[in-house]
């Protein structure tokens, strides 16, 4: 029996003001995520409920594809199954590791 559909995105966000992360301290998020779905409009529309219940506001969707879709590396495989198989448990959308940066920091080195 095949697992079922889950969609694999990568997107930019950025912190609003009741967001857990500090918008003076952090300008944007880098992340991707497992929704468990095999309909695309609906993990687009779980995702963005998703970002919105964390405070957080869509800057891109770099890449929105079925998991299965795609040739994975086995390394790639590895890194992403934990994350896809606890979407997959528990019906919600998970993210992985935010990826943050300031933009202030790169004003400063450009100095």
């Amino acid at each position: 029996m095949s697992e079922p559909a889950t969609y694999f995105l990568m997107v930019e966000l950025k912190p609003t003001a009741d967001s857990a992360f500090n918008p003076e301290e952090v300008s944007g998020i880098f992340t991707h995520c497992f929704v468990p779905s095999g309909n695309f409009y609906e993990a687009v529309t779980m995702f963005e409920n998703a970002v919105a219940e964390q405070n957080l506001e869509l800057v891109n969707i770099e890449w929105c594809l079925l998991y299965d879709s795609f040739d994975w590396t086995p390394e790639d495989q590895t890194v992403h199954a934990k994350l896809r198989q606890k979407a997959i448990r528990t019906g919600e959308v998970c993210f992985g590791d935010m990826v943050t940066w300031n933009d202030e920091e790169d004003d400063e080195d450009d100095e």
